[in-house]
Order: C-alpha cells, then structure tokens, then sequence
C-alpha cells in the first residue's frame, strides 16, 4: 500500500528517500537463514519493483552474508531498462575504526543511463543540470581493498564518453596517524569542454575554455609531515610541468614550474595571451609574507610570451624575502624595450 503514514507529510518530487513508494514488487529467493548468533544469508535469484519516482529495477540478484563482524555481498547484479551493475563487496564492519580489525574489498563496474541519472538525480541536484546531461551512459569502476592502517585503490575510472573522464590508482599506511604514508596517481581527459559548460554558471562558462584532447595528469607523495608530487598538463600542443615539495609543519616548500607554448590564449579566450614558454623556481619557508622569519628566493625566466602582440619574450628576474625585506632584480631584452633594474620593499 502506498498510504502515507503521515497524513502531513508531502513527499518531494522525485526520488525522496523520507518516503519510498514502490509498485509491481517481485521477489525470489532460495534460501534465508537467521541463527541465533546473528548470521544472516540470504540468495535472492530476482528482484523486481518500481518506485513513484521512476526508478525501476528489472533485475536484481545476488547473495548477501553478515555476522557480527563482517558484510558480504560476493556477487550482486541490478539492472534497470537502461543501467546495468556488478558489485563484490566484503566489509570488516571495523575496518574503519582507530585501530582496525577486518577490512574492506569493494569491486563495481556500472554503466548508468542518462535515464536514471535524470530520474534519480531530480531534487538532489539543480534541474539545469540535469536538463543538460548529455546523452551518453556515465561509466563507472572501482576496486580497492584495505582499511585505516592499509589501503590500497587499484583503480577508480568515472567516464563519459565523447566528454570527459578521471582515473585515481594509489595507496595509503596509517592515513590517520602523523606518520601516515601515501601514493596518488591521477589522469584526467576532457573531450568536448562545451558540453561540461552547461554545468557551469554563466559567468564563469565563459571566461576560460579547455580544449580538446587536454589531458592533466600527476602523481601525490606523502610521507609523515612532507609532501610532494608533479603534475603535468598537455594542451592544444602546449605542455606544463610543475614539481614541488612541501614540509606541512616547517612550512619548508620549493617549486620548478616549466611551460612550453602552452596556449593561454586557448585558456583564457578574451585575455589576449599568446602561448607562454618559461622557467620558474621558488623554494622558501613560512606563508605569511608580513613574518619576519619567512624566507624565499625566486628566479624566473621568460623566453616566449606576448601581450595583445606585444613581444614581451626575454625577461628574467630573481627576487629575495628575508628579514621582512624583499629584494627583486630584474632584467629585459625584449623587441620593446631592453633594460634592467633593482626594486626593494619593506614589510
């Protein structure tokens, strides 16, 4: 029976999950056991329902074990007229806490139709975007094992075809501890950026563009107090490099960022840019540039860059902070203007 229970509530549009209003319910099983111990098993060779918002589940299948200590599903299909699942999942229902016990191994391999994601999506995110969700399946994989003192992601992959997509593989020890120790890798594809537009606000849509084919990628160090990494850029011919390193408690950093004719230009459409080829090095300690101990020495050097067609290639520069004063010296040899000089300030 789909009665309220309280005569004044009024459930929300869409999926509300305060109230779950289902129809066509279908249910088989096999078998189900409950032993005084608390172990649940259950098989369950078909699901179907249909809810008032729209979802439907076609098929659904799979066994289910738990216990005191653990949750697991070793093989769980659903299907709806448009989606397919696949889940393996075996959940140590401590696995999370301070000092774990058991562990956590998790498999998913969907393909979700734009279909669902509109209808299940509605009232949980703004109705423009839902509005504006291309037509193309959002896929969806993951496997990772492990618990607080141990993890690993073998792989995480969110994709939709045509658009875009973002893969993370990495692993972590202790990742609650000051002595945590951790690997992240990432890649990043977009495809067609107009179609990520329409998710944006207006304002900020057109302001800057990614063309296509871009593609950032990185790895993420962590090792107790230190952090470090690199990150690389590939865009419409152009190429960026960063590396750093970063002492979360001295606040002890350095940095190497490096380009190569990447297209600003592409970037940011109205600013005028050209493609950009430099060289920048920073290392120094502490955030707060008013500080007295706060020490940096930066040099930087400019080889191609232009301005609304004006050739600003061939400038260097190295600037000092220590002591609250800052010392920047630089130099031009531009087709604009040749020439060199010193600025000083004291904060």
């Amino acid at each position: 029976s789909n009665t309220l229970l309280w005569q004044k509530f009024i459930p929300a549009d869409g999926l509300d999950l305060n109230y779950l209003a289902i129809d066509g319910l279908r249910l088989k099983a096999d078998s189900l056991s409950y032993a005084a111990d608390g172990t649940l098993k259950v098989n369950v060779r078909q699901l179907q329902f249909k809810e008032r918002s729209g979802l439907e589940v076609k098929e659904m299948a799979g066994r289910l074990y738990m216990d005191s200590t653990r949750l697991s599903l070793p093989s769980l299909t659903l299907r709806t007229p448009h989606s397919r699942f696949a889940i393996k999942a075996d959940l140590g229902l401590k696995a999370f806490d301070q000092h774990p016990n058991g562990a956590l191994s998790l498999h998913i391999d969907a393909d979700i139709a734009p279909e669902d994601i509109k209808t299940g999506g509605r009232g949980f995110v703004p109705d423009e975007w839902l509005e504006a969700w291309p037509n193309t399946p959002l896929a969806v994989e993951a496997e990772m094992e492990g618990n607080l003192a141990a993890v690993s992601l073998r792989s995480l992959a969110v994709r939709l075809p045509g658009v875009a997509g973002i893969a993370l593989s990495g692993h972590g020890k202790d990742l609650v501890s000051t002595w945590r120790q951790g690997q992240v890798h990432f890649t990043a594809d977009v495809t067609d950026f107009k179609r990520l537009k329409t998710f944006l606000p207006k304002d900020v849509a057109g302001s800057f563009d990614i063309p296509r084919g871009t593609r950032l990628s990185g790895d993420v160090k962590m090792d107790g107090d230190q952090m470090g990494g690199q990150v690389n850029l590939a865009t419409a011919g152009g190429r960026m490099t960063a590396r750093g390193r970063l002492n979360t408690k001295s606040e002890q950093y350095d940095i190497d960022l490096k380009t190569d004719r990447l297209p600003l230009g592409r970037l940011l459409p109205t600013s005028g840019l050209s493609p950009l080829t430099a060289h920048v090095k920073a290392a120094g300690r502490g955030f707060d540039m008013m500080a007295k101990n706060t020490k940096l020495k930066a040099d930087a050097n400019i080889s191609h860059f232009a301005l609304e067609q004006i050739d600003l290639g061939g400038i260097t520069a190295n600037a000092t902070l220590s002591g609250g004063e800052a010392v920047a010296d630089f130099q031009m040899a531009t087709p604009v203007v040749e020439g060199s000089g010193q600025l000083k300030a004291q904060l």
